[in-house]
């Protein structure tokens, strides 16, 4: 009988903190004492407890095993984290912000858990402890990596994946402007500048990690002291993928937990804090500037325009942007993004593997294609700019948009990423499909990595590998005249090469 009631007080109001199951319990029969109606929920076998997340006075997150995981579980225990104030309601509310889904490696960036601390989790330790909990659950999405998603029963994790890849391309012309924004600036070490993929582990602050951070040797975050001057640092977060545009109360609050724990462990170094967003909610804009942070949008930075070209970078990854019907925009879309990042950034680079993975189907048939799809095996890994897979065959092609391509690159692709790549589909490969690596480069070769790559070419029959570059690549998207014609709007518009016919799209 008593167990009825927990039950059914439960399936009325849904989930809930413990004392206010209690006071529903009390409310529904007021002739119950506090201590019956506590062991009456303690000895309840119908009622699970959230591990790890607790309340003021040991109150627990209650509700009925059979609703883990359902619509009535998230909603209610989304309600009840912003109280509990934890490092695991800011870890698995960064998780459901970001729409359900993280990036392993980003999980200490969004977390708000530091990498040690004394008297704190780390956030090894968080992601640890919520996915023995089955809070988060591990999963690994091809072409992005090791990622943690919400443990729900009504995710789409097919959508999820699919967002997961576009995201992952998204974020890195975003970094380019960002590091031209602080350079422009003149704040931080020009060379100095680390983001979070430029290696293997994500750049270090005090006890945090962060999208991007640099030193500083400009007053008032430079200090000299008996040993010289020691520099400052500006460390940056930022929220502008699919998920994350805005920057509600919530994230504010994570971040502004990283704040003050930096500024708590860190007393003798100055820092400089900033966080990018499109938007921000009007109260978690004022709590970050009450709190000392930089809060700035990608309009205030760098003006509407290319606050507008990244809505239409977005739609073209999304595929709600068609680069065959709206080149001209797509077009104006890079030069207003260069007007930031400039010429020499990787700006062109993304865009040319945006073109490619649109056009590749034309050349090699239609299948499943992938940006940046990563590839790891034997504790190695590398990313692939765009992966083809038809009914038989894997096209991998590398792009690289320059003027010349540096040698380190072509040595690189040879004695790298090729042989990874190979060494992974020998054992993931179930239908024996032929691979086939390609490497196209817009611009020029020099000729001694040209006899090197003839030679790679020779020395590995067994691999199909080939590459094009300046006018053999032009040739080789002429034969589709209007690939071509898209080819030299987009990628190439000062294209010079005598007179050739301009065809209409």
């Amino acid at each position: 009988m008593k167990k009825n009631i927990v039950r059914q007080v439960l399936e009325s109001y849904g989930p809930c903190i413990s004392s206010e199951l209690a006071e529903r319990i009390k409310r529904q029969n007021p002739s119950m004492s506090s201590d019956a109606i506590r062991k009456m929920i303690s000895r309840s076998t119908d009622i699970g407890k959230l591990p790890f997340l607790r309340f003021s006075h040991n109150r627990r997150f209650i509700y009925l095993k059979d609703d883990f995981g359902s619509f009535k579980f998230w909603r209610a225990l989304k309600k009840c984290m912003r109280e509990a104030n934890s490092a695991y309601s800011h870890a698995i509310l960064s998780v459901i912000n970001n729409g359900g889904y993280l990036k392993v490696k980003d999980f200490g960036i969004v977390s708000g858990s530091p990498i040690k601390q004394a008297k704190h989790l780390s956030y090894e330790s968080v992601l640890k402890n919520l996915l023995s909990a089955k809070i988060l659950r591990s999963v690994y999405i091809d072409g992005v990596g090791d990622c943690v998603l919400i443990n729900n029963n009504i995710a789409n994790d097919i959508s999820i994946f699919n967002m997961a890849n576009c995201e992952s391309f998204f974020d890195k012309p975003i970094f380019e402007l960002i590091k031209a924004w602080l350079r422009n600036l003149g704040i931080v070490a020009f060379n100095q500048i680390k983001t979070k993929y430029d290696g293997e582990n994500n750049p270090v602050v005090g006890s945090f990690e962060w999208d991007i951070t640099a030193p500083s040797y400009v007053s008032p975050l430079a200090e000299y002291s008996s040993d010289g001057l020691i520099p400052g640092f500006v460390v940056c977060d930022f929220a502008l993928g699919f998920n994350r545009n805005e920057i509600t109360t919530d994230a504010a609050d994570t971040f502004i937990r990283k704040v003050q724990m930096t500024k708590s462990s860190r007393t003798n170094q100055r820092i400089m804090f900033v966080l990018f967003a499109r938007r921000f909610e009007k109260n978690a804009f004022n709590k970050l500037r009450s709190e000392g942070v930089l809060a700035i949008t990608i309009a205030n930075a760098f003006g509407n325009k290319v606050d507008e070209s990244l809505a239409r970078l977005s739609k073209v990854i999304q595929g709600t942007l068609s680069i065959e019907r709206h080149p001209d925009e797509l077009l104006q879309m890079v030069k207003d993004l260069e007007s930031i990042s400039g010429e020499n950034g990787n700006l062109r680079g993304y865009i040319f593997e945006l073109f490619v993975s649109s056009q590749i189907c034309n050349f090699y048939g239609y299948g499943n294609v992938r940006i940046n799809k990563e590839y790891k095996i034997n504790g190695k890994h590398v990313e692939a700019d765009v992966v083809l897979e038809t009914n038989d065959d894997i096209y991998i092609v590398e792009c690289k948009n320059v003027k010349t391509l540096p040698s380190m690159e072509v040595s690189l692709w040879m004695k790298t990423r090729v042989p990874i790549i190979n060494s992974y589909y020998k054992s993931n490969n179930p239908d024996n499909k032929n691979i086939h690596h390609r490497l196209w480069v817009t611009g020029n070769i020099y000729p001694k990595d040209i006899n090197r790559l003839d030679e790679f070419k020779c020395n590995n029959k067994k691999i199909d590998v080939d590459y094009l570059f300046g006018q053999s690549l032009d040739d080789f998207f002429y034969q589709k005249k209007q690939v071509f014609n898209l080819y030299r709007k987009v990628i190439s518009p000062d294209y010079k090469k005598g007179q050739i016919p301009d065809f209409d799209l």
